[in-house]
């Protein structure tokens, strides 16, 4: 869904450097295809040679050209993006992530370690989904799964 496309991505911090990763590690989109900004300029070298791909202080001549773009800043805004885009960005997201589990051997709490900031946006909605008790209805989902499997067998 994104092959073809140019993409940028205003606010490359935590957030914005990992969707970059994800995107490039997964084969979602070529470096050549991404450009992203920053706040303060004083790391735009260090960034750019980081990720790979054109990092500067412009917002506008980063999505000049772009087809796809990622707003990764605070306060996180949620942004309308046609359906497909938003699936295939989750996908490519996931695969990423599920990659670098399997590539570096990385536990995944280390890895979500990496990609937040403390007292940040992502931070914040994950201490939310924990507050739901989303981890243990995952677990649940995952014995309640296990159960019904071993019933099928005879």
């Amino acid at each position: 869904m994104l092959a073809g496309r140019k993409l940028a991505i205003l606010g490359m911090g935590t957030m914005g450097r990992a969707l970059a990763r994800g995107l490039v590690s997964g084969g979602a989109l070529e470096p050549a295809a991404l450009r992203g900004t920053v706040l303060h300029t004083e790391r735009l070298d260090e960034l750019t040679g980081e990720v790979g791909f054109p990092v500067g202080a412009s917002n506008a001549e980063a999505v000049a050209g772009a087809d796809v773009l990622l707003l990764c800043v605070k306060p996180a805004r949620m942004v309308g993006l046609p359906r497909a885009v938003a699936t295939e960005l989750a996908a490519q997201t996931v695969q990423g992530a599920a990659r670098m589990v399997l590539e570096t051997g990385r536990h995944p709490a280390a890895l979500k370690d990496d990609v937040t900031t403390p007292a940040g946006c992502t931070i914040s909605a994950l201490l939310a989904l924990e507050d739901g008790k989303l981890r243990s209805v995952l677990a649940r989902g995952v014995q309640e799964a296990a159960r019904a499997a071993a019933g099928l067998g005879g």
